[in-house]
């Protein structure tokens, strides 16, 4: 799973890279057929600890609900 948001947000040849936002809004659309419901969970609490530390593919990623209030 985290291979698909890494592969969505950095993009490809055939297809321009998703914003976090949307890259894990796809992950939680396909909790319960293609991804384990929990493991979206955890990894969509997980996000920003890994954006913090710099494991992520793009700054930009955010959870959903976030807002670029203040920014």
């Amino acid at each position: 799973m985290v291979d698909a948001y890494e592969s969505m947000t950095l993009g490809r040849a055939h297809r321009a890279p998703l914003s976090g936002m949307a890259a894990l809004n796809e992950l939680v659309r396909l909790g319960g057929s293609q991804f384990d419901p929990a493991v979206v969970e955890a990894f969509e609490r997980m996000l920003p600890a890994l954006q913090a530390a710099g494991s992520t593919s793009d700054a930009a990623h955010e959870p959903r609900g976030a807002t670029n209030a203040g920014r």
